[in-house]
């Protein structure tokens, strides 16, 4: 019986131990050839792309050539993307895609700098904003960014802002999103314009785009004193005005 379960726990330590020996390294952006998030050169591990066999993405700061740049079509990675401490941010251009079919996260260490896009940015898993309780926003100038779920830690400032393109989840996600709104952590071209949540044109999904300007043409005796004001747009779609 002794030497049957030492077998087996000699067995089972090997199988372990291969295990760990071949568990997925994580890639950390170090940005040594260009600020391109598709060049391999700017990756400790190579670049983070689907069936690359990567743990994590993790996007560090102080890279050689600045922070990382997704300027092409094409670029997916099915691991999770996280944006490291320091300020450090993220940048997708218009006519760049990046389709991260786990989750995007920002401010789980300490303080993120900026996810810029005016791309396409597509997550399969959670848009997790602030995870760690520090600051990290996103700031959407146009293109389109979808996601299966929205998580805002606001507890730093984090947040989202729009200034153009359109924000797209579920429509499980209504009522987290009408609550980050009015609670002015999802805002429009930094809390001067209006957040427009259209619930029809995509029947089972919400779209956010940014509105700007309507504030100005009231009169100031109708928003003064309010926190908020639902103008009606009709067909399920609605705007929310922030007081200045």
């Amino acid at each position: 019986m002794k030497s049957g379960f030492g077998r087996v726990l000699f067995l089972s330590l090997l199988a372990a131990g291969m295990l760990a020996a071949n568990a997925s390294a994580d890639t950390h952006w170090v940005g040594t050839v260009s600020n391109d998030w598709a060049d391999a050169g700017n990756w400790d591990n190579g670049v983070p792309a689907a069936g690359a066999g990567n743990g994590n993405a993790i996007v560090n700061p102080d890279g050689v050539n600045g922070d990382p740049v997704v300027s092409t079509a094409g670029n997916t990675t099915d691991i999770g993307v996280y944006i490291s401490i320091n300020g450090v941010g993220m940048t997708i251009t218009s006519g760049g895609e990046l389709n991260i079919t786990d989750t995007l996260v920002t401010g789980v260490w300490g303080d993120s700098g900026l996810v810029t896009t005016a791309g396409t940015l597509t997550i399969g898993g959670y848009l997790n904003v602030g995870a760690g309780a520090f600051d990290g926003d996103l700031l959407i100038t146009g293109g389109t960014v979808t996601a299966a779920n929205l998580s805002i830690n606001t507890t730093n400032g984090a947040g989202i802002d729009m200034t153009g393109g359109q924000l797209i989840f579920p429509s499980s996600n209504l009522g987290n999103v009408n609550y980050w709104i009015e609670h002015s952590n999802i805002t429009a071209f930094g809390g001067a314009g209006t957040i427009n949540v259209d619930e029809t044109t995509s029947p089972g999904n919400i779209i956010l785009t940014p509105v700007g300007g309507e504030e100005e043409s009231l009169p100031a005796a109708g928003i003064l004193g309010l926190g908020l004001l639902a103008v009606s747009l009709g067909l399920g779609a609605r705007s929310v005005l922030r007081k200045k």
